[in-house]
């Protein structure tokens, strides 16, 4: 099985790189999962100053969170790694998990809203900005078709931001899930 990721910029990035987790289910699954990466952009912000935007998908269909949680320590680690050379960091996309923060109770589309387990590791990104839209889901069941309050949604989609930048505005884009089991979500931020 092929599959991948992608990142759209109408800015060039001075560097892109894939990275994968590794984290591959066993035989004879790993034959029809996908092997879970993330895609690393590197743009020159002038004064020695780096943009790192990474976009990943991490592991679905994993009850124990064990993979998940593999990947985003893998992430955590890599992300601290930039910040700590002076970067401005931002990951973002299917992280299959939560976002720290997340409440159902907040979200004010009328889905029927479900909290995931496990949640993030209270270690993980430790003064990092979790940016979601707290009242609009990002994701929803596909073991049938949507249907506003009866199929299950979540968000799972969202960005973690290192702490030189600041959120400006965050909004999940209502595409009623027309195109895909995900709703895009758009972020802001400027430079602290």
């Amino acid at each position: 099985m092929l599959s991948g990721i992608a990142l759209f910029s109408r800015f060039r990035p001075e560097k892109a790189e894939t990275g994968y987790y590794g984290t591959e289910a066993g035989w004879p699954k790993r034959l029809v999962y996908l092997k879970r990466c993330y895609i690393l952009l590197r743009y020159d912000l002038g004064r020695g100053k780096q943009l790192v935007l990474i976009n990943t998908h991490n592991s679905a269909y994993d009850s124990s969170g064990v993979m998940r949680i593999r990947e985003m320590t893998m992430l955590d680690s890599l992300m601290k790694a930039e910040y700590a050379r002076g970067r401005y960091v931002i990951a973002g996309g299917d992280w299959n998990i939560n976002p720290r923060g997340f409440d159902p109770q907040q979200v004010t589309t009328g889905d029927a809203v479900s909290r995931l387990e496990p949640p993030v590791p209270a270690g993980l990104f430790r003064g990092w900005e979790f940016a979601f839209d707290h009242q609009a889901v990002t994701n929803r069941n596909v073991n049938e078709s949507y249907s506003k309050g009866s199929v299950g949604t979540t968000v799972i989609d969202f960005f973690v931001v290192s702490p030189n930048l600041e959120v400006t505005a965050i909004k999940t884009l209502p595409e009623h899930f027309s195109f895909s089991d995900h709703e895009p979500v758009r972020i802001r931020v400027k430079i602290k």
